[in-house]
């Protein structure tokens, strides 16, 4: 079935809302959910880590949660992750020819993007795939 952001986001254009305004709470509601659905991946113990890419055009960074104390030690559970990128001046970026060959590099892993459900795998992976549907793309590590 479709996601609750999907949805709202729906919801909302059929009310009339603008275009922006649907992408801004089917982005908002996708987020929250996650947040309420991995709160570890938003604690105090959490690790942030830049990514590596195009840095004129893409800020991004994957946000960690470590394995618990007793999963670490019984060797079950995994690291939780997130990442999340950003487009960086989207009118030089468009000007300059759009996003060509440009990658971002995203770890190891299975990545699910939480607002359009798309699937990347880790690796160097092209802008113009992770941006497609959105200038924001906030990926959890399946």
């Amino acid at each position: 079935g479709d996601s609750a952001a999907t949805l709202l986001g729906r919801q909302a254009a059929e009310l009339g809302a603008s275009p922006l305004d649907v992408e801004k709470l089917r982005l908002t509601t996708a987020i929250l959910t996650l947040r309420r659905e991995s709160p570890e991946l938003f604690s105090g113990g959490s690790s942030y880590t830049p990514l590596l890419g195009d840095e004129d055009h893409v800020l991004g960074f994957v946000r960690t949660s470590a394995v618990g104390l007793l999963a670490g030690v019984f060797g079950i559970g995994r690291e939780g992750a997130v990442a999340t990128l950003v487009t960086r001046a989207p009118a030089r970026l468009q000007a300059s020819g759009g996003w060509g060959e440009r990658e971002v590099e995203l770890p190891e892993g299975t990545w699910r993007d939480i607002v359009s459900g798309a699937i990347r795998e880790g690796g160097s992976v092209r802008c113009a795939d992770v941006f497609a549907d959105s200038p924001v793309a906030v990926l959890l590590r399946e």
